[in-house]
Formats: C-alpha cells, structure tokens, sequence
C-alpha cells in the first residue's frame, strides 16, 4: 500500500503542472483577444492629442478608451454630448454640466469645447463644463411689409438675412417706395445668412397712353380691329358724304392724338359723293354784251 502512494505522488505534480500551464495559456489568450474601444481623434487637434496620450494613443492616430486620462478625453470635440459624459464619469470626474450653444461648424448635440481647457490637470472634484452645439443659430424673420425701403433693408441685413433682391412694382394700395411683401413670412425661424427678396412700390401705375392710328380708307371692320390691337374702342359716328370711297372711313374723332388706352373713337363712314349739286347762277342775254371790239 505504501508503494502504491509513493508511486502516484509524481502523477499528482504531474497533473498539477499541466494544469497550470494551461491556465497560463487560456490567460495569454483572453488577454490578446481583450475587445478595446477606440474613438477617431478630431484631425484639427490630432497633434495635440498625439504629444499628451502617450501609451494610450495607437500609431492610427486614435484613443483607447481603456487607458485614456480625462486630459485625454477632453480633447475630443465633435462627438456626443452623452458619449463625452459617460467618457468622463468612467475616467473618474464626478461634475459635469453641459451648456448650450449656438454653433455653425458643430451639429446639433456635438460637444464642442470645455472649461476647463483641454490638458488642464483635474481631479475627481473639478467641475468641467461641456459646451455642446445647438446647431446653426435661427432668427425669426422680422415683418418689413409697409416700411419705407430704407429701413427695410437695414433691419433685415441687421437681423442676420442676406438681401437677395429689391424687386420694384405698380401698386394701387401701397404708398411708394414701401414695401408691399416680403419672399419669407414675418415670424418664420430661418438660419443666419438665409437670402430674402422684397418687392416695393412705384406708386399708383401711370395711364398708358397711345397714339390714335391714321384709318383713312379702312372699312368700318378695318378700322375697329386696328383700335383694338391699340387698346381702343370704336365708335360708328355713322355714314356721311365724302369724296372718300362709299364704304370707307371718311373722319374720325379724335385724330392726331395721343390718348389713354381705353378712349372711345367715333369713326364716319363715307357713302360717296353727294349727288345733289347746287345750280350756279349765270347771266342771261347777248354773250358778246359788254365786249369791246
């Protein structure tokens, strides 16, 4: 029996050093394997980050999450705001506010900067402030309608929109040079730098004259469609004699003259020569009376 102990002893070291040989293994296994979060480096502050991360920066130009101090994690703009909290309260900061504000290089929600600044030396206690995007600053576009031009277009330049256009027009119920409508609707929310076109009055539009057209020896259908096509209205004056051709305008009224678009002309059509011709009178008697010979 005694020789039957002896004999396993070197079987049980035997079996004790495999054993820990494999735990050995299955270590340098799971530690090569070990998953480890990295996050891209803004390229605008990659240098920075590059001189201060030392063994926790990779040669690709990133952090490893795992090992990052706070200095290194506040050098990382751009990214989310509760990514960039969490970041933080996993490296060992307990005071973390965020404020808001505008920004037009950040998207919306995207921390920006800190205070305090990036490499500054913290501890647990310090309170850092993450000052997270609210995307493009909006303005709320202001109500120009009835202004004069000239204080329209300084409000709206001073209000953050670019004047794209001062279009002016005719207007019968607008005073002129004020404006009678703007291409964005008072009140809306738009973004700094958005373009705006106004339109302005030229007043009340003046009559638009026209010159009345010669209708001499036009037929009364002639002559109403050349009125016509000059804004004019014809009137039948009727027939009358003239030497003109029986069926022909004869006169007009007015003629020669510039009127309103709209004007009433009266035209006469001739219906020939008049054939009642008054008798002359002639002396009566001895033709070669009072000639002397």
């Amino acid at each position: 029996m005694e020789e039957a102990r002896q004999m396993k002893k070197p079987q049980w070291i035997l079996i004790g050093i495999t054993a820990a040989f494999c735990c050995v293994l299955i270590g340098l296994f799971i530690g090569r394997n070990t998953t480890r979060t990295y996050i891209p480096v803004n390229s605008a502050i990659q240098s920075q980050t590059e001189a201060s991360a030392g063994t926790s920066q990779s040669n690709d130009g990133k952090i490893n999450l795992n090992t990052a101090t706070v200095q290194q994690l506040m050098l990382l703009p751009g990214i989310g705001e509760a990514t960039a909290q969490k970041m933080l309260e996993d490296a060992g900061v307990e005071k973390i506010t965020s404020e808001p504000v505008y920004s037009d290089e950040y998207d919306m929600g995207d921390v920006i900067n800190t205070t305090p600044e990036a490499n500054s030396k913290v501890t647990s206690e310090t309170e850092i402030i993450m000052y997270v995007s609210m995307g493009t600053e909006k303005i709320s576009v202001p109500d120009v309608e009835g202004d004069h031009v000239d204080s329209a277009e300084k409000e709206l330049i001073d209000a953050g929109l670019v004047l794209e256009k001062t279009v002016y027009d005719y207007s019968d119920d607008v005073a002129k040079d004020r404006v009678v409508s703007q291409s964005i609707n008072a009140g809306k929310k738009v973004e700094k730098g958005t373009k705006i076109t106004i339109v302005v009055s030229k007043g009340e539009k003046p009559e638009e004259k026209v010159n009345v057209p010669n209708l001499s020896g036009l037929t009364l259908e002639g002559a109403k469609a050349l009125l016509e096509s000059k804004g004019l209205l014809l009137v039948d004056g009727g027939e009358e004699y003239s030497e003109e051709a029986i069926g022909r305008v004869s006169r007009w009224e007015p003629y020669g003259k510039s009127v309103p678009k709209g004007t009433k002309i009266t035209v006469w059509i001739s219906k020939g020569i008049d054939e009642y011709i008054e008798d002359v009178p002639t002396d009566e008697g001895n033709p070669d009376e009072g000639v002397i010979e």
